[in-house]
């Protein structure tokens, strides 16, 4: 596709062949237009350079060829030189609406250009110049609420690598909550199992619909050592009762019955529902919302 950036009263002409059509074509009239034709081509002269060294290095079959070294090399000063191009165009046009454009470039169908946590703060930067441009832009309103969604997605992860630094570094992060008959549940008292921590709430249909998938999951692994040690996040212990004995949830079945306060969902840094962790016999956090069949996968080789 040709993208263009156009105003009220721009009078364009584009030219373009069927061969060349989104990558080699000429547009005048519009200065932002114009832009975007220049981040598209230096772009485009980047992946030629990255897709005929990704060729080079398949066409070398042995993997300790010192070409590959070299190879590498340049692969990685081509990635540093488009970046420093898309930078130093943010800086150049900051108050121009195609460097949003500029922002979201990438690589290849996922790899942004500015992808880092770092590069954050370009994208910061060119919405406050925006805003004072363009304050009624969709562009200028969209490009700060994708800021934030970045900023917590970043905070998300932050946080989680403490969590899983935190379990390297302390073993099992504990919990110790009532069950429903008010005995006191420790994690740590399945130590040896492979467990499913699980965080929902009866009123969530989405974690009903998960739980439910699960059981079959429960109760082909659960004679093998595996456990379900789920956690909900209500605060009517009648409600939660009747959902468990509805729903049939025949684990081990905990709650606070302190919504929307939770210690557990602090300490475990769960921001939506269901949310879950699997952990392994030593007491590791490997991974994060395991459903299905790769949870299936996964049990099958720690167990």
């Amino acid at each position: 596709m040709i993208n263009l950036l156009l105003f009220p009263g721009d009078r364009i002409t584009v030219e373009t062949s069927m061969d060349d059509f989104g990558t080699g074509y000429r547009v005048e009239g519009s200065p932002e237009s114009e832009n975007i034709r220049e981040l598209v081509e230096h772009l485009g002269n980047t992946r030629e350079v990255l897709d005929s060294l990704e060729t080079a290095a398949e066409a070398i079959g042995d993997p300790d060829d010192p070409r590959l070294g070299l190879l590498r090399t340049a692969y990685a000063q081509a990635i540093v030189k488009q970046k420093r191009y898309t930078i130093r165009y943010l800086i150049e046009h900051m108050n121009s609406l195609s460097s949003v454009y500029a922002l979201y470039q990438k690589y290849g169908r996922e790899t942004l250009i500015l992808a880092e946590e770092t590069d954050l703060q370009y994208f910061k930067v060119v919405a406050d110049s925006l805003e004072a441009a363009y304050p009624n832009s969709s562009l200028t309103k969209s490009l700060r609420a994708d800021i934030r969604q970045r900023e917590n997605r970043f905070n998300q992860v932050n946080k989680m690598n403490t969590l899983l630094s935190m379990a390297e570094d302390a073993g099992l992060l504990e919990l110790s909550i009532p069950d429903r008959e008010g005995n006191d549940v420790l994690l740590s008292s399945l130590d040896g199992k492979v467990i499913l921590v699980v965080f929902w709430a009866s009123a969530n249909r989405e974690s009903i619909e998960v739980l439910l998938n699960l059981r079959p999951i429960y109760n082909r692994y659960h004679p093998r050592g595996f456990e379900i040690y789920a956690i909900s996040m209500d605060n009517n212990k009648a409600r939660w009762m009747n959902s468990i004995d509805f729903n049939e949830f025949n684990w081990i079945n905990v709650s606070e019955l302190s919504y929307p306060e939770s210690r557990a969902a602090r300490l475990y840094n769960v921001t939506e529902l269901p949310s879950s962790f699997l952990i392994n016999r030593e007491g590791d956090i490997m991974a994060r919302n395991l459903y299905g069949k790769t949870l299936e996968t996964w049990l099958d080789n720690l167990l």
